[in-house]
C-alpha cells in the first residue's frame, strides 16, 4: 500500500496502468465519449452556423464534462464500481463543476498573460480542484484553496506528471489538424495514432493524474492526523 501511494510520478503512472489494466472496458468507454464529444463540436464547428455552437459547446458542456472525467478516474483509481456513462455525473452539481472549471480557467489565463511562467505555476497549484470539487463537495473557491493546500511542496513533481502527459497526449494532433484543415491524407495518416491516443494513451494518463491527486489527499490527511496528535 505504502508503495503503491507513494508521492512520485513513476508511482502515478505505475498506479494508473495497474487501474487500466484491471477495468480497461469503462475506461476506454468514457475515453471515447469524452473523445466523441469534443470531436462533434469541432465537426459541427465546420458548418456555417458551427463555430457558435462549438464555443458555446466549449464554454458550457466541455468544463462540467471535464469534472466528471476526473471524478471517475478518481473513483477507479479508489477501486469503486464505475460506468463509461458516470463522465456526465458532474452535470448534477452543474454551478458548482461548471464554475470550478472556469475559475481555474480564468486563473490560469491571467497568469499565462503576465507571463508564460506564472501561468505554469498556477496550473500546478490550482488544478487538483478539479476533483476537490466532487470529491469533497466542496464550492469553486474552496477546491481551488484546497488544491493549493494539498500540492505545496509537490508541484516539480505535478509539472513532470503534466509534461509527461502531454507528450504522450501528443499523438491526437495530426488528425485533429487534418479535420481542421479538411485534409483527408492527415486525417488517414493521423487516425490510427488518434485511437491509440483514445483507447491507450488518454486512460492510462487520466487514471495517473488521479493518482496523484489521491495520494496527495492521503498525504495531506497524514499531516492533519499528526498535528491533531501533537496538539493532544
Amino acid at each position: 500500500m505504502k508503495e503503491r501511494d507513494s508521492l512520485s510520478v513513476e508511482s502515478w503512472f505505475s498506479r494508473g496502468w495497474q487501474v487500466y489494466k484491471e477495468r480497461p472496458k469503462p475506461l476506454i468507454g468514457a475515453s471515447v465519449i469524452f473523445s466523441a464529444v469534443g470531436l462533434g463540436f469541432a465537426v459541427v464547428g465546420l458548418s456555417n452556423w458551427g463555430p457558435i455552437i462549438q464555443a458555446l459547446g466549449n464554454l458550457i458542456v466541455i468544463p462540467v464534462l471535464t469534472v466528471g472525467w476526473a471524478f471517475l478516474f478518481l473513483r477507479a483509481i479508489r477501486g469503486e464500481e464505475i460506468k463509461a456513462s458516470e463522465i456526465f455525473s458532474a452535470f448534477s452539481c452543474f454551478g458548482r463543476a461548471w464554475t470550478t472549471q472556469m475559475l481555474l480557467t480564468l486563473i490560469i489565463l491571467g497568469g499565462f498573460i503576465l507571463l508564460i511562467v506564472p501561468g505554469i505555476i498556477f496550473s500546478l497549484m490550482f488544478g487538483m480542484c478539479v476533483y476537490a470539487v466532487m470529491d469533497k463537495e466542496m464550492s469553486a473557491v474552496e477546491s481551488v484553496k484546497y488544491s493549493k493546500k494539498i500540492t505545496k511542496g509537490y508541484r516539480g513533481l505535478i509539472f513532470v506528471l503534466y509534461v509527461a502527459t502531454g507528450l504522450l497526449t501528443l499523438l491526437g494532433i495530426p488528425f485533429y489538424r487534418g479535420l481542421h484543415k479538411l485534409d483527408s491524407n492527415l486525417m488517414l495518416i493521423g487516425l490510427i495514432p488518434y485511437l491509440i491516443n483514445i483507447v491507450f494513451i488518454l486512460p492510462w494518463t487520466a487514471a495517473a493524474g488521479a493518482a496523484a491527486y489521491d495520494s496527495l489527499v492521503k498525504k495531506n490527511e497524514e499531516a492533519l492526523e499528526v498535528q491533531e496528535e501533537s496538539a493532544l
